[in-house]
């Protein structure tokens, strides 16, 4: 009798045809088991299953079951033994087509117990949240497993577990600012604002609406029997990016607004929506048309090329800031010009008089009068300060005239624009 042998390719089709056409907005996750630091790994094993229950529970991922990640990692001859840093697990996510992965432990210190996890994105291998939950025993730590899940869900916890006992029901008119928002109660679909949600548990309670990339939440005191009213104001929903690429430093733009300069590749708080991304700078170019969802992480590789219009770009930004710096240089040495021209000018003028004024007192008088000496002191003054007062003029038209680095700058100017004219 001959064994059937299924290729591994076709075992993975239709492992994962199933969560394909059913969640295909939501994230492939897998946990990975929880490890045991002072505890029995018989308790970890346990809060593992029940942390990846409740996860299934909060209808945020795709959650791969521990019996077909075994599979997938056996067929492929991995073993988990000693996976315990985050380059490890993300290895694992990749070979599980995971798009995240949640890693954690259970530990005991002293008498109390805390179960700690973080969800890490495999295609950029950072962590995006982590959480913990203590307790005073391994008990009631297993109890906190769904509290743990909601957390790392980013669901409000009273609203995905449905905590205290309801006295009575009542029922809750909701509107929403902007209207047309989706409801929801304990993750549950219950309608489109404005509506009235009936059958409400009375106590507090929290509701939550979304509408596009908007979404808000909201509290409200449900009374048994009553009809209360509740306006959620939606907000802005955000989610960040990750440009990898091998040309770092360019600048990022989204719908022609500069957000920042590629470093790490990370971009946060990102407005959710669809955008027109540039990569851009040094000559190169890159574009494409980008989703950023709601508390998401979109990742893009980026491979600019050569373009010639950024170019092109870039030199007529050189050239302008040139152009004002030799502006501004030419201000003050045009300064130091003009009052060399009228220290030059009052020079000469001085001179003259002072010079002057030597030749009458000599034409009048003996050069032993008194009257001669006296006039002569005077023109001889005039005549020193128009000398120095030439001096400074010609200083002054020195220092105002064209530097060696303005003619840098000139040179400059002509090179970019003779580029530019090849380029174009």
């Amino acid at each position: 009798m001959k064994t059937l042998r299924i290729p591994f390719f076709l075992y993975l089709l239709f492992v994962f045809i199933p969560f394909s056409v059913s969640s295909q907005d939501r994230d492939r996750i897998a946990v990975l088991p929880l490890t045991a630091v002072g505890v029995p790994k018989a308790h970890a094993d346990a809060c593992t299953y029940l942390l990846e229950t409740s996860l299934v529970k909060t209808g945020i991922f795709h959650v791969l079951e521990q019996g077909q990640m075994s599979a997938i990692l056996e067929a492929q001859r991995f073993s988990l033994s000693g996976c315990t840093d985050d380059s490890c697990a993300v290895e694992v996510g990749r070979l599980l087509s995971a798009e995240k992965i949640v890693v954690g432990s259970v530990v005991a210190v002293g008498k109390k117990f805390a179960m700690t996890a973080k969800i890490i994105n495999v295609e950029i291998g950072l962590a995006e949240i982590a959480d913990e939950v203590g307790a005073d025993s391994i008990e009631e730590l297993s109890d906190l497993a769904g509290v743990l899940a909601a957390k790392l869900a980013g669901l409000d916890v009273e609203e995905f577990l449905g905590t205290g006992e309801a006295t009575g029901f009542g029922d809750v008119f909701v509107q929403t600012d902007p209207p047309g928002a989706v409801i929801f109660f304990r993750g549950e679909n219950r309608g489109v604002s404005p509506d009235v949600l009936k059958g409400l548990p009375a106590g507090s309670q929290v509701l939550r609406a979304e509408k596009d990339n908007l979404s808000g939440t909201a509290e409200i005191q449900v009374i048994a029997d009553s009809l209360a009213q509740v306006t959620i104001t939606l907000q802005e929903a955000k989610g960040s990016l990750f440009i990898k690429t091998d040309e770092p430093g360019l600048k990022v733009y989204l719908n022609d607004q500069y957000i920042g300069v590629i470093e790490t590749g990370i971009f946060q708080d990102v407005p959710a929506g669809e955008y027109n991304l540039e990569v851009k700078g040094r000559g190169l170019l890159w574009e494409d048309r980008i989703i950023i969802g709601k508390g998401k992480t979109t990742v893009v590789t980026a491979q600019p090329r050569p373009d010639n219009q950024v170019r092109i770009e870039e030199l007529e930004a050189e050239k302008r800031s040139i152009e004002s710096q030799i502006a501004v240089t030419r201000g003050v040495l045009s300064g130091f010009q003009n009052k060399g021209v009228r220290s030059l000018i009052g020079g000469v003028l001085l001179a003259g008089v002072g010079g002057g004024i030597i030749a009458y007192a000599a034409s009048e008088y003996d050069t032993r009068d008194p009257e001669f000496s006296s006039l002569a002191g005077v023109g001889a003054t005039g005549a020193g300060v128009g000398v120095a007062l030439i001096a400074n003029g010609l200083i002054g038209l020195k220092v105002g005239g064209e530097t060696e680095e303005e003619k840098a700058k000139k040179r400059r100017i002509r090179e970019i624009e003779r580029e530019i004219e090849s380029l174009r």
